[in-house]
């Protein structure tokens, strides 16, 4: 079976270790990888060159391109820090830490909300909410509560992770996908959830997400069998 998908670049020989995450920049021209080699590694789409590398204290899990700040890349780590990365040149490159207050904590998930500003954050357990680009020596978030949901799955590790988050409404709501405790989506302003698609709607464990505001629906790609597709607010598959 022909795949539908045709190779355009290869990118070879930078990272030595598991790629955990990836992302375009905003103006399609650069890639930017993040592995368990702890280094992020930045590419010209059109050559597939590698033309930048940052190296960190722990491996990198998620990457964000900012849709405002001009060539700026988000990035989280495995150890609980979260860095805003620009002015990239042959000579260094700009960092900033968004302190959150926890140490030793996965970094699993990033979303923006360009027009209100705000970054959330998936650590650990817990999904942070915080004003973009305010910076103090430890930055105030918004705590979104756990969820109720308790699955029982006999063999498997129930704990709560947060795997994508993605907002909509123009930042009043965020949805949130678990590795073991479904989709929900929350109300940022009142702390309740709108709707959630529990693992029993799909009794799977969830990697990943992607929602398509115009199309009004979230596509879920799980670790078992791969992709579900739903409405948003609906709590069966299309």
């Amino acid at each position: 079976m022909e795949s539908a998908y045709v190779v355009h670049k290869t990118l070879l020989n930078e990272h030595t270790d598991s790629v955990n995450a990836l992302s375009f920049s905003p103006c399609g021209r650069y890639l930017a990888s993040g592995s368990s080699d702890r280094s992020i590694c930045i590419w010209k789409v059109s050559s597939g060159r590698f033309i930048f590398r940052v190296v960190f204290d722990s491996q990198i899990n998620a990457l964000l391109w900012h849709s405002v700040e001009k060539d700026t890349l988000i990035c989280g780590c495995e150890d609980g820090a979260v860095f805003y990365l620009s002015d990239f040149s042959p000579t260094g490159f700009a960092g900033r830490e968004v302190r959150l207050g926890v140490k030793d904590t996965p970094v699993f998930c990033l979303d923006l909300e360009p027009n209100m500003r705000l970054l959330a954050i998936g650590v650990g357990n817990e999904v942070h909410i915080t004003k973009d680009g305010c910076l103090p020596s430890y930055t105030a978030t918004t705590k979104l509560p756990h969820p109720q949901y308790k699955p029982q799955i006999e063999g498997r590790d129930c704990r709560i992770r947060p795997r994508s988050i993605h907002f909509y409404e123009r930042g009043k709501r965020l949805i949130v996908s678990y590795l073991n405790h479904g989709v929900i989506a929350w109300d940022i302003d009142s702390m309740t959830a709108l709707w959630h698609i529990r693992s029993r709607d799909t009794p799977k464990q969830i990697a990943s997400s992607a929602v398509y505001l115009d199309l009004n629906a979230i596509v879920i790609n799980t670790l078992q069998d791969g992709v579900y597709l739903f409405k948003l607010g609906s709590t069966k598959p299309v």
